[in-house]
């Protein structure tokens, strides 16, 4: 079967579902092509939404754009409300960073310091203070750095929106994506589907970022620029919760022991995530959690809040993130035609929708000259091109 759309968005994630919102808001003809929408990574992840404390020492131009991202949450959760007409997860919920340990506290203190550089708000916090602030922490807990401004999404609960929005819509192709090729009469892209469709387009948006580019475009673009956008598996174990007593934080809490960094991520749901670990994957099918990265996680978080051993365990998850050459995201043209959102590593639920908002922009009759600014601004961390500068 033939199909024909102006714009194809290969991939719903919450990647190519930002950028399906957007179409939606300047009235583009498109179709999003994926065989399990809002699944994979998205599905996994915890949603947070968190610039000060997933920015990393001595990258100042990210740390910017993550602040971008985060004052641009407030309003994409209300458009998100407005098409959707439910909620979209977004939760004004502060987070804390804790340590148990002196080493990990004086961390804290010069992670404080560059956020004063980055000009992100942070406060140090002794003792007492951080148990006043979340009472549920552990006696051992020696300080922490509470940082205001680090909320978080309920992403099942965003992406549930998203898909039925568009499912409603028809404009969900659900099969995965084998070849995209240039049309052989010219202008314009054809997208073949594994279940023998065609749906050919002026426009193809590259949004899955597990599924490699030299499969994709075997012949389209050079190979220095394939190897370049290629997305590394960094594979995470996740955890989830049932605090139904609601006996658990109510903040965000991140821990830090010696070195290794836990989240635990409290829901009005009930739901508790706590996550997740790193680990560089070459297996990108049939994954499952490692004993010992359960043992870890729930290990690192009963000692933060001991009352989480009181709750239930429901889910044991596996995702993988789309990490890239220098861990910054591909956001921009490849060739005519041919644009790529992909390679948000850590950040996706974060950076996703206002670099959704900047490529389409790019794309509209009539260009934001605010989101347009964001390719310009952060090409240096962003353009798919960066390998060449």
């Amino acid at each position: 079967m033939d199909t024909y759309t102006n714009i194809i968005v290969v991939g719903a994630g919450i990647s190519g579902l930002s950028v399906a919102l957007h179409l939606t808001e300047i009235s583009a003809d498109f179709l999003l092509v994926d065989p399990t929408p809002g699944q994979g990574a998205s599905h996994v992840a915890a949603g947070m939404l968190a610039p000060a404390s997933e920015v990393n020492y001595d990258e100042d131009l990210m740390g910017a754009l993550l602040r971008k991202a985060a004052r641009y949450w407030e309003d994409f959760s209300k458009k998100v409300e407005s098409l959707t007409n439910s909620e979209s997860g977004y939760e004004r919920r502060p987070t804390m960073l804790i340590a148990t340990e002196r080493g990990d506290l004086d961390e804290l203190i010069r992670l404080e310091g560059y956020h004063r550089h980055l000009n992100i708000e942070s406060h140090l916090l002794g003792r007492l203070e951080a148990r006043d602030t979340e009472p549920t922490l552990s006696p051992k807990v020696i300080g922490g750095l509470y940082t205001p401004m680090d909320f978080q999404v309920d992403n099942r609960k965003l992406l549930k929106s998203l898909v039925e929005l568009f499912d409603s819509r028809k404009q969900i192709f659900r099969s995965a994506v084998t070849s995209v090729s240039k049309n052989g009469k010219g202008s314009g892209w054809t997208v073949q589907t594994q279940d023998g469709n065609r749906i050919s387009g002026q426009f193809v948006i590259l949004c899955n970022p597990m599924d490699a580019p030299e499969e994709l475009l075997p012949s389209s673009l050079d190979e220095k620029l394939l190897r370049f956008i290629t997305s590394r598996a960094v594979k995470g174990d996740i955890l989830r919760l049932r605090d139904q007593m609601d006996q658990g934080p109510k903040v965000c809490v991140r821990s830090i022991r010696n070195g290794r960094w836990n989240y635990i991520v409290p829901r009005q749901s009930h739901e508790i995530v706590v996550g997740a670990t790193q680990e560089e994957s070459s297996q990108r099918t049939h994954l499952s959690a490692k004993a010992g990265s359960v043992l870890d996680l729930l290990f690192d978080a009963t000692s933060s809040i001991p009352i989480l051993r009181e709750l239930s365990l429901v889910e044991v998850g596996t995702g993988l993130r789309p990490g890239t050459f220098d861990n910054y995201p591909l956001v921009g043209e490849l060739l005519p035609g041919l644009y790529i959102h992909s390679g948000h590593y850590r950040h996706g639920f974060l950076l996703a929708p206002i670099t959704a908002a900047a490529l389409v922009s790019s794309l509209a009759p009539e260009p934001q000259a605010q989101d347009e600014a964001i390719l310009v601004d952060f090409s240096s961390i962003m353009s798919p091109y960066r390998f060449q500068l």
